[in-house]
């Protein structure tokens, strides 16, 4: 029941998935809650009082004399990447006639006509940006970030009740405009993963797993994509080790070039697809890989507003685990944070099948449920 002999398996379960689920729609973003967002952003990172913004039908407009034109590209970008925001507008004062040249004609300014949201945004260079263009997978169980897990695992005979938990995060260094629109950022990526046995006395680390990489992403209005060069190499813990179950340590390691392309469908759902190559590995694997999957964040806070539905589904497939469909879903609720943008806790219950993730166990096969909470920044 673990294997999928083709790919293409993974295209057709994500489409019946989120197929299943495009019908369900809420309504849009409330305005209340992207001028929140959005006054947040300009008094933290542009020192610009929440005055200068208005939200009406998911149209952000900022008053054009609020903010140097040096920073103007800059606010707007981050404006344009709020959920909800269909575009974002500049408030142009007219010209004051003078005298003579009569009244000025009502109202006393004019907005500016429509754009694209990431069309303003192509001029400027950005260090540290505050957030990433390609959001965080929320159901890749090896996407750098901080988490920790409570699993029960069945089909592993090195553990039963595990917890995981991850460490790192992609950080971006360089934001700057991209050629034919959009915008793109060049980071690093750096994350630990890790499994340790609840059930033994001392807690045992089971298995280590690190990764570092390059990764450069893009979006430009709907769109984006990201593509890494990353190592990952995995250890048995000592703890483990020492237990003498005559275990054989693998030494595996490798490094993987990807590219991963997301459609944000409208402000709740987004697909999500890609494949790479393994370039080195030792010991040798198979080259190919594939990944796609689906997420829904609902739009309308419950619970006094703090909390939001979450659901995603992840599949992933590799030429050396002879294209078996790895399955991971989870789903729960969402915190996100009123001071910075894409700042956010997830609280998540979780669902695997398929190969191990867990580097020295990578040839087994596994099934695991869980609870988890995790955090992005």
């Amino acid at each position: 029941m673990f294997r999928a002999r083709r790919p293409a398996a993974i295209l057709v379960a994500v489409g019946v998935a989120l197929g299943a689920a495009l019908p369900c729609r809420a309504g849009p973003v409330d305005d209340a809650y992207i001028a929140g967002y959005a006054a947040a952003i300009l008094e933290r990172d542009f020192k610009v009082s929440s005055a200068a913004v208005e939200v009406r039908d998911g149209v952000v407009t900022l008053r054009e004399g609020a903010l140097p034109a040096a920073l103007r590209s800059d606010a707007i970008a981050a404006l344009s990447r709020i959920r909800g925001v269909r575009r974002v507008e500049l408030a142009v004062a007219r010209r004051e006639p003078s005298v003579g040249e009569g009244a000025p004609p009502a109202p006393t300014r004019d907005l500016a006509a429509p754009e694209p949201a990431a069309a303003p945004a192509n001029a400027g260079l950005s260090f540290l940006p505050g957030r990433q263009l390609f959001d965080p997978l929320t159901a890749d169980p090896r996407w750098p970030h901080f988490a920790a897990s409570f699993q029960h695992i069945n089909g592993s005979p090195e553990v039963e009740s595990a917890t995981t938990v991850s460490a790192g995060e992609i950080i971006p260094l360089l934001e700057t405009p991209a050629p034919g629109g959009g915008r793109w950022q060049i980071g690093i990526l750096g994350a630990v993963f890790a499994l340790f046995d609840r059930a033994s006395v001392s807690k045992d680390l089971i298995n280590n797993d690190y990764f570092i990489g390059v990764p450069v992403s893009w979006r430009n209005g709907p769109w984006s994509a990201l593509a890494r060069y990353y190592h990952q190499s995995s250890h048995l813990g000592d703890e483990f080790l020492l237990r003498g179950t005559g275990v054989r340590r693998v030494n595996l390691s490798f490094e993987v070039a990807d590219l991963l392309l997301s459609l944000d469908v409208d402000d709740r759902f987004r697909v999500y697809g890609g494949g790479g190559i393994i370039v080195r590995s030792e010991p040798k694997l198979g080259k190919l890989l594939a990944e796609a999957g689906g997420e829904y964040v609902g739009s309308r806070p419950f619970f006094y507003g703090l909390l939001r539905p979450v659901a995603a589904i992840d599949l992933q497939t590799r030429e050396y685990q002879d294209w078996t469909a790895d399955l991971s879903m989870r789903a729960g609720v969402q915190i996100d944070s009123p001071f910075a943008i894409g700042r956010k806790l997830q609280l998540l219950v979780e669902y695997y099948r398929g190969k191990s993730p867990y580097g020295q166990f990578f040839d087994e096969n596994i099934e695991s449920i869980g609870v988890g909470a995790h955090f992005h920044f």
